[in-house]
């Protein structure tokens, strides 16, 4: 049992390292562009949408690894 739980927790763990990553990457774009420009501009939205969703899919994913670390020990 252990061993399965462990599983799913390194593969979702992979999972939010692939969204982190992407996210951390979009982040450093974003800074480079706001030191070029020296302020915030339209070119930057995108960006700011995309990061945005990225952090609101690696919450909904922590929340759902708990939710099932949760009821797995409850077992």
């Amino acid at each position: 049992m252990l061993t399965h739980l462990y599983k799913i927790f390194i593969n979702d763990c992979r999972g939010n390292m692939n969204l982190l990553n992407e996210k951390i990457a979009l982040e450093s774009q974003w800074t480079k562009l706001y030191k070029q420009n020296g302020s915030y501009t339209t070119a930057m939205i995108p960006l700011t949408i995309k990061i945005r969703e990225l952090t609101k899919q690696i919450i909904v994913q922590d929340q759902e690894e708990a939710h099932k670390r949760f009821h797995n020990q409850t077992k």
